[in-house]
């Protein structure tokens, strides 16, 4: 399992990594957000002629500002269902491994 996202720069370096797992013949799933930012950039991974699989799941994430902002009491929440989420997405995967690259997205899951 892969999680990370919230900015390309949390999601681009983990593209490498989920190549090199899937050309290995290891199943991915990938932990991004719902915005569809992440899935965007690592669905074109999954190579129809490859035995391995690249599985994007969405959850709910919510970004902590530095800043007083209403937004953060509503991202609370979010967060709190994406750690929920994440626990029923990891009970139901069973993962060998969890990699996270960071970012506010992957909180829920590490």
């Amino acid at each position: 399992m892969v999680a990370g996202g919230g900015t390309g720069g949390h999601v681009l370096p983990a593209v490498p990594v989920v190549e090199a797992l899937l050309a290995q013949g290891v199943d991915v799933h990938f932990v991004g957000g719902r915005s569809g930012f992440e899935e965007r950039l690592v669905t074109p991974l999954n190579a129809p002629h490859s035995e391995a699989r690249l599985t994007y799941h969405g959850i709910a994430t919510g970004k902590l500002r530095r800043y007083f902002s209403l937004a953060n009491l509503a991202d609370a929440l979010r967060v709190l269902l994406g750690v929920w989420q994440a626990w029923r997405l990891t009970g139901r995967v069973r993962p060998d491994v969890v990699f996270s690259k960071g970012g506010f997205v992957s909180f829920p899951v590490v």
